[in-house]
């Protein structure tokens, strides 16, 4: 009795020390574990650490700085791996796969992040990748890659562990259908970000989607605004704002409704158009009716993607 006390007592002990890489629930972490390839991901790497697992609670160990802006976005729990040559251990590839909320909520994530310039995996849902790390989302995962030493070949690693991790994740890798509603003339796709909390800067906008646009050769900033509680009161609070900064709206009649002309105090120029949960808009303009056109192209496509 005595001797299986002192077991019992030994592994309780182990498993808090050994915290976000031990006991800590194994079942509970074994889809997203599973995720990273073991014992690698190709014929010369290895990774003799295994997998460990950083909860909410311990996320700002791994990535102390970052890890506030995976908050917003549902962040359930991250798994990571470091892969070494076995032939040189200076050359590495650590690999991270974050669980977010939902896909759109990956995709979030990896928006903040996205350099349009940079090349394209052939796998997930979007990615890009250079000689030092690839990015990519699919389904609600975000998956980082990071290549250190100096090797020759090293994107090509990066593509091989990506790929093999793109495999394990749930498929198809498809893009969130919310998109859709930037998809628009004018609207340079590969710069929409979906933000989970302060858009434009702003408290009162809790979540929405924003992306650069080209309007008569001057670039400009197309938002969507995702009021799920009450679009109107929060556009009295933006309104409010306003007033109190002394930038007093104006109201015109267009197609799409009523649109309110304004000088952001941070934005310049700005036109919204609100549509039942959505606040829609263009800022950056010298003269907000300029913005008038794009909101009118926004609206019919927000319409068609939200419609039963």
């Amino acid at each position: 009795m005595m001797r299986l006390f002192c077991t019992i007592l030994l592994a309780s002990v182990l498993c808090s020390a050994l915290g976000s890489t031990g006991c800590a629930g194994p079942s509970k972490h074994a889809a997203v574990k599973a995720m990273l390839p073991m014992p690698g991901f190709a014929e010369g790497w290895r990774s003799d650490s295994g997998v460990r697992i950083y909860t909410k609670d311990t996320l700002f160990e791994h990535i102390n700085g970052e890890a506030e802006l995976y908050f917003p976005y549902g962040f359930v729990v991250a798994a990571t791996a470091r892969y070494e040559r076995t032939r040189d251990g200076d050359d590495s590839v650590t690999a991270d796969v974050y669980e977010m909320g939902s896909l759109l909520d990956a995709f979030g994530v990896y928006s903040n992040y996205r350099a349009p310039d940079k090349a394209v995996p052939p796998f997930g849902s979007e990615g890009f990748y250079d000689d030092h790390q690839l990015m990519f989302y699919q389904d609600k995962y975000f998956v980082r890659l990071t290549a250190r030493g100096s090797w020759e070949q090293s994107a090509e690693a990066l593509l091989a562990c990506g790929s093999a991790i793109a495999h394990r994740l749930p498929q198809p890798a498809v893009q969130p259908p919310e998109l859709t509603m930037l998809k628009i003339d004018g609207v340079d796709p590969r710069t929409i970000v979906y933000l989970g909390e302060s858009v434009l800067g702003y408290a009162f906008f809790e979540k929405g989607f924003v992306a650069d646009a080209v309007l008569d050769d001057h670039r400009v900033r197309v938002f969507v605004i995702v009021a799920s509680d009450d679009a109107d009161a929060v556009t009295q609070e933006y309104i409010d704002y306003l007033e109190e900064n002394d930038a007093t709206p104006r109201w015109i009649q267009t197609s799409s409704g009523d649109c309110m002309l304004v000088r952001d105090p941070l934005h310049r120029g700005t036109v919204v158009n609100k549509l039942d949960t959505f606040i829609v808009g263009v800022t950056g303009l010298d003269d907000p009716t300029h913005g008038l056109p794009l909101v009118e192209r926004m609206i019919p496509r927000i319409r068609r993607s939200t419609s039963p």
